[in-house]
């Protein structure tokens, strides 16, 4: 048992009711927050039910104690009665596995981000170990296409997790292969959702939150036929990640994906992190779309497939896209970055 695993046993099972939380920082600057173990009880018994685990589940922690995310990981195995490996917290969380987990009792649960889930894919031998996984949750970022793709070829039954540090880790699923597949979030049972006049999602979750939350998260509202889960949602970004260009609300995940989606179609596939959409200051439009290029391949010409209300009007050559600590993009550094690098382009 490695020691941060050990010290958040102590902390769990002492006399204090509460838990102390780092958020990732992928959103504003990290904090550290004091969380209710009720609440993260009353969360691990929701994504129980929503997975259907049980005590023959075999769970791999490999995501970081520090973070809920890890944090949940423990508490689920901890309420659910099921067994827990620890395994590395790296970036092939898969690595070896088979050195650390009994061959009669393989992993049946897993959760990942996608950047080690991606990694995962790049190596025969793990991508197969991942394979014979039951379940895996993905969260903590977006799930490229191009790894949405390659989860198509596997038999695991895998989930986009929707959620943040205050939700103590995820309040919706999104299941991402086989026949169910969607690009809709189904809220977790007791969770209720709405939206306000600009698009925002607000969640109600008494159970493990206090508080009405008001997301940044730009969604789309749809009806089901579900009477348990009658609403569900899509994500179309954040509303501190739309460029007001001379009038126009530019969604910055909008244009990225369209610009990956037609790559992938022109059998050009772009990696993850090859460029990202940000903005500059502009005296007649306000803010510019521009495209921050770590390829050093990408033309104005390429983009001529988008409505030119959205299209990037500049491309700025740059070494790599800058990411957060949690292996997000970080716009704030990009929109940085595009402003001191411009004149240099």
């Amino acid at each position: 048992m490695s020691d941060e695993l050990k010290e958040f046993l102590d902390r769990w099972s002492d006399d204090n009711s509460t838990m102390l939380v780092h958020t990732s920082g992928s959103t504003g600057k990290p904090k550290a927050i004091h969380v209710s173990k009720l609440m993260m009880i009353e969360s691990a018994r929701m994504t129980i039910k929503a997975l259907g685990l049980n005590k023959e589940t075999v769970a791999l922690l490999s995501l970081p104690i520090k973070y809920i995310s890890g944090q949940m990981m423990v508490v689920r195995s901890i309420v659910g009665h099921y067994h827990l490996v620890e395994g590395p917290i790296s970036s092939h969380p898969l690595k070896n596995i088979k050195d650390i987990v009994d061959s009669d009792n393989p992993i049946t649960f897993a959760a990942m981000t996608p950047m080690q889930v991606y990694n995962t894919s790049l190596v025969k031998e793990e991508w197969n170990y991942l394979s014979q996984i039951d379940t895996l949750i993905i969260g903590g970022g977006t799930i490229s296409m191009e790894l949405e793709d390659k989860l198509q070829n596997i038999q695991t039954t895998v989930y986009a997790t929707y959620g943040m540090t205050e939700t103590l880790s995820h309040i919706a699923l999104r299941r991402v292969n086989g026949a169910s597949k969607s690009q809709y979030y189904t809220p977790l049972d007791g969770v209720a959702i709405a939206t306000d006049p600009k698009g925002k999602l607000h969640i109600d979750a008494p159970k493990i939150c206090k508080q009405h939350l008001v997301t940044n998260d730009i969604v789309e509202l749809r009806q089901t036929n579900n009477q348990v889960y009658p609403i569900q949602f899509r994500f179309v970004g954040r509303i501190d990640n739309v460029i007001n260009s001379g009038g126009v609300k530019v969604h910055i995940e909008q244009v990225e994906n369209k610009i990956i989606e037609y790559f992938r179609q022109q059998n050009c596939i772009l990696k993850e992190f090859d460029f990202a959409i940000t903005s500059v200051h502009d005296v007649i439009l306000g803010e510019m779309v521009v495209l921050l290029d770590a390829t050093d391949h990408l033309s104005i010409d390429d983009l001529s497939f988008l409505d030119p209300i959205i299209r990037p009007k500049k491309i700025i050559r740059i070494d790599q896209i800058p990411l957060t600590e949690t292996n997000k993009v970080d716009r704030k550094a990009c929109c940085r970055l595009a402003s001191e690098n411009l004149h240099l382009n």
